[in-house]
């Protein structure tokens, strides 16, 4: 994982939340991953889906690509579109994270 972080050449976010992003895209293997703003958490998908011997299908909506996704789009790792999305689109979007993250329960151990 510290590998590809490191050709994303950004420091993007956390220790802790890359860990979370690795073991979850490891552990439930989703067989597509829809990005808005990529870099380093897009380095973090693909080593976990490469330790989990797996390849999923990762569209990314970056427009500033770091060399590192412009590579990975190239090599067929990632759809690349190096575009701003629409203000409604990030909106609707947005809301329906908040939505999925409200219905779910962690479970109580």
């Amino acid at each position: 994982m510290l590998t590809r972080k490191k050709q994303n050449g950004e420091e993007g976010f956390g220790q802790i939340e890359a860990e979370f992003l690795y073991a979850f895209v490891a552990a439930k293997k989703p067989s597509q991953i829809f990005q808005i703003g990529c870099g380093v958490s897009t380095a973090v998908c693909l080593s976990a889906a490469e330790d989990a011997a797996y390849s999923p299908e990762v569209l990314c909506v970056e427009p500033y690509p770091t060399q590192y996704l412009v590579r990975e789009a190239k090599e067929g790792r990632i759809e690349l579109i190096p575009k701003k999305l629409n203000c409604w689109i990030c909106q609707l979007l947005t809301n329906l994270i908040i939505m999925l993250c409200s219905l779910w329960t962690p479970p109580i151990r």
